[in-house]
């Protein structure tokens, strides 16, 4: 069964190797993960699309969505690899 899940990110903090990793967690999934901002759609396929759509957002924060039979799983991973030592982790 498919599930979905999302949760708001800060681009702030999203750092080149923190993009990096997260297209890595996001390709090797296996899940359909999106992301959303100033009303357009990213599917992430290709890093280059990734970096581009990050890097022209005039909105301080992106939705991101996680779609698929482990989308917990793999939304558990982003936030893991993207917060890691970070005081205030949280999810929104």
């Amino acid at each position: 069964m498919k599930n979905i899940v999302s949760f708001n990110f800060p681009i702030r903090d999203f750092t080149l190797e923190k993009l990096i990793d997260f297209y890595f967690i996001c390709s090797q999934s296996g899940q359909n993960v999106y992301l959303y901002k100033d009303g357009k759609t990213c599917r992430i396929e290709r890093m280059t699309e990734l970096i581009a759509f990050t890097l022209t957002s005039v909105e301080e924060r992106l939705l991101v969505v996680v779609e698929g039979e482990q989308a917990k799983d793999t939304l558990k991973r982003i936030i893991q690899k993207m917060y890691v030592n970070r005081q205030d982790a949280h999810v929104i």
